[in-house]
């Protein structure tokens, strides 16, 4: 999972502290930076992209990358998890302190596209409580380029934790 650096030690209030609590998580493991299962996706992106066990390396954040159809063009669409109840704009989502920002690029290293909303298609996998699904596609078709890459980088406010850090 892609996530930004400028997140890494840091806590939101709202739902990470109690997710962070009931994984039993020693203290040192809780900031977000921080990958407890060695499975190389830290803290915020599982809990950010679809709760997933922060210490089981077999739990993973499900992305799904692949292409859709819509009038006729194919589009390279990613579908993710996220946290349900907040505010979209263009091509990011904010909830409890969270920013959920796609981007896109013709070559990966410019991330200069725009993706669009996507309809999310049936038979994804089901999510846990208080999680949704959110698609979206490279603004232009397969026909228009040679190549696309599309990607989600989840952020955090700075903000002070609401539970305790260390089990009483």
């Amino acid at each position: 999972g892609d996530y930004s650096e400028s997140a890494m030690g840091r806590r939101v209030g709202g739902l990470y502290p109690e997710f962070i609590t009931d994984q039993s998580a020693p203290e040192e493991m809780r900031d977000f930076g921080a990958d407890p299962d060695h499975d190389g996706e830290s803290n915020l992106s599982e809990w950010t992209l679809g709760g997933t066990d922060p210490f089981g390396s077999t739990s993973r954040p499900q992305v799904i990358v692949g292409e859709m159809e819509m009038d006729g063009s194919q589009y390279l669409t990613i579908c993710y998890p996220r946290l349900g109840g907040g505010l979209d704009t263009e091509n990011s989502y904010s909830v409890l302190g969270i920013t959920y920002l796609c981007l896109g690029s013709l070559d990966a290293a410019e991330w200069d596209q725009v993706p669009v909303s996507a309809l999310v298609p049936d038979g994804l996998p089901e999510l846990p409580i208080a999680y949704e699904w959110k698609c979206m596609r490279f603004p232009l078709s397969t026909d228009e380029m040679d190549t696309g890459f599309l990607k989600v980088l989840v952020t955090a406010e700075e903000e002070e934790p609401i539970l305790p850090l260390s089990p009483k």
